[in-house]
Order: structure tokens, then C-alpha cells, then sequence
């Protein structure tokens, strides 16, 4: 792999070998900008709904909420909204059953999409993950309250045990 300067990179390993990496030069003065089991040996909460929705000014007419200790999602007729806390970020995941549409409403998230990664994307960005690709949003804002928000419509079958999570940093609270 050859990272040009000045560039960003991911490295996650899936696999059940340890990878050596090698860098031709210091890369002490590198910033790690999202460590997905910072908050790994930490008891995590769910969010709680009623605080949030003050907090946050979530607009009205949702059916159902699922909060979770690193993101809370408001379920309306066509669309979902998602937050998701700070240095947090959601599993790498799939679908079988639903393709979504994804616009960013707020934060400048890190986007997996398909093999590709984006870094820090703008406000009204918009992202398509059709079934059977990869797909995570990661919030890398370290304010205690700059949540990224997504809104998501999906077409197909919606159903939140279609996800088939590839790499799930969240794995120890689910």
C-alpha cells in the first residue's frame, strides 16, 4: 500500500492474523482521528429519548426510537434520522433485503461506502448503498454534544435484522 503525503488512510483487519505494517518514515505527529475501542472497557448506557429529543430538537411525527449508547435513530413514514455521538461510529455493515439513501444533515463524518472511504464530508453530501455493500457512517467530532446526523430512506424490505454487520466496533454493548 502506498499512502501519498498529506493523505488519510484506514487500516482495519478483519482477519484472525496479525498484519505487520511498515512505514518508511516517523509517524509520531500522526493524529488518530477515530479509534473504534476507545470506549471499549467503559459501561455505555443507552441514550436516553426524552432528554435527547429536548436537547436536540428532533422533529416531531417519528414512530419508534431505537436508542442505543452510541446512536439513537427517530423512525418516521419514509425516512429514519440517525445520530450518532462523538468518536463513535455505527458497524460496517450490509443488506440483503433494502438498499438506503444517505444525506448528511450535520458534522463532517467519516463515510465507508462500498471500497471507498470519505473523510470529513460536508453537509447535504448524499451517499447510495445499494443491497449487498458496504456501507458506516463514523462521527470522528470530539465535542461532547456535535452529533453527526444522517437521514436514510431505504427501498426494499426495511427491517433491522437484515443487517449483516462485517466489522462492528460497538460489538461489546449491542
Amino acid at each position: 500500500m502506498i499512502i501519498k503525503p498529506n493523505s488519510r488512510f484506514m487500516i482495519i483487519n478483519n482477519s484472525n492474523e496479525e498484519i505487520n505494517v511498515k512505514y518508511s518514515m516517523d509517524i509520531s505527529h500522526l493524529e488518530i482521528i477515530y479509534d473504534p475501542y476507545k470506549f471499549e472497557n467503559i459501561i455505555n448506557t443507552p441514550i436516553d429519548p426524552d432528554k435527547f429529543i429536548k436537547i436536540h430538537s428532533v422533529p416531531g411525527g417519528f414512530s419508534e426510537i431505537l436508542p442505543k449508547w452510541y446512536s439513537i435513530k427517530f423512525t418516521y413514514p419514509n425516512h429514519n434520522l440517525i445520530y450518532i455521538k462523538p468518536e463513535m461510529g455505527i458497524s460496517i455493515q450490509l443488506h440483503q433485503e433494502r438498499s438506503e439513501k444517505w444525506e448528511i444533515l450535520k458534522g463532517h463524518p467519516i463515510i465507508i461506502n462500498g471500497n471507498k472511504v470519505y473523510y470529513h464530508v460536508k453537509n447535504g453530501s448524499c451517499f447510495s448503498n445499494p443491497k449487498n455493500f458496504y456501507h458506516s457512517v463514523i462521527n470522528p467530532n470530539k465535542k461532547l454534544n456535535d452529533f453527526v446526523v444522517i437521514k436514510e430512506k431505504w427501498a426494499g424490505n426495511f427491517d433491522e435484522n437484515d443487517i449483516i454487520r462485517v466489522f462492528n466496533p460497538n460489538h461489546y454493548f449491542l
